[in-house]
This record gives structure tokens, sequence and C-alpha cells, in this order.
């Protein structure tokens, strides 16, 4: 008497519930804002050079140590998903460059920017891969 109960195939030939269609759109707003992050940085640099009189290669270690971020971030993100389950994945990666990122606004000078981009860095990276996995595992086939 097998009366094991397969959760991947009730999920995948059941119905899209509001709750998965939520689950999705909150994934993909993590998404979009990870963009936003990087878009407001592009931004805000022409300003930054212009009010603190400082030079394109000045600025160079805060922009990098977004991407340096943005790469252990991604590298790490199975590694917190796996001990503390994706949801949780998502949602500490999007508290960390959510929060770095409003920091930076408070940035008085560039190797204070660079920190906290490398920190926003690490939840961007972390964001982009547990979002598309947790919407992978909690949507229909079809």
């Amino acid at each position: 008497m097998n009366n094991a109960i397969d959760v991947g195939k009730l999920i995948d030939e059941g119905p899209f519930t509001t709750l998965q269609k939520l689950a999705v759109c909150l994934a993909a707003l993590s998404i979009v804002l990870d963009g936003f992050d990087g878009q407001l940085i592009g931004f805000a640099i022409p300003h930054i050079f212009r009010e603190w009189g400082i030079t394109r290669s000045a600025f160079a270690p805060a922009v990098a140590a977004g991407l340096i971020g943005m790469g252990i971030g991604s590298a790490c993100a199975g590694l917190l998903a796996d001990r503390f389950g994706r949801r949780w994945a998502v949602i500490i990666s999007v508290l960390v460059f959510g929060a770095a990122t409003c920091c930076v606004g408070f940035a008085s000078d560039v190797p204070t920017i660079a920190l906290l981009r490398l920190v926003a860095g690490l939840g961007i990276g972390g964001a982009l891969p547990s979002s598309t996995t947790v919407t992978a595992e909690i949507t229909p086939a079809e």
C-alpha cells in the first residue's frame, strides 16, 4: 500500500492558483528592482562626478564592486537557499540589496559607495537565481 503523494506532479497538473500568481509577481518584482538598482547608479554617476569633482577612474572601484558582489552573491545563492529555503533566500537577498541601495544615497565618499555597492551586489546576485528557481518550482507545467 503506497500512499505517497507526488507534489511536483500535483503542481504541474494542477490549476494556477491566485497564491501561485502572487508569488510569481513578487519574484518578478524582485528581478525588476534588481534592474532598477543598476539603472540608478548609472543615472547618478554624472551628478556625483560634478558634485564631488571626481573623475571616472576614481569612481571605477564603486562600479566594479557592484559587479563583484553580484558574482559572489549568485555563486552563494544556492547555499543560502539550501540552508534556509528558497523563499527566505529571496527575502533576504531583496532586503540586503534594498537596504544597501537606499544607503548609497547617504554615502559621502567613493569607498563608502563601493562598499555599499558590493553589499547590494551580493543581494542582487542572490535574488535573481533564487527568484527564477522559486518561479519554476511553483508554477504548473501548462
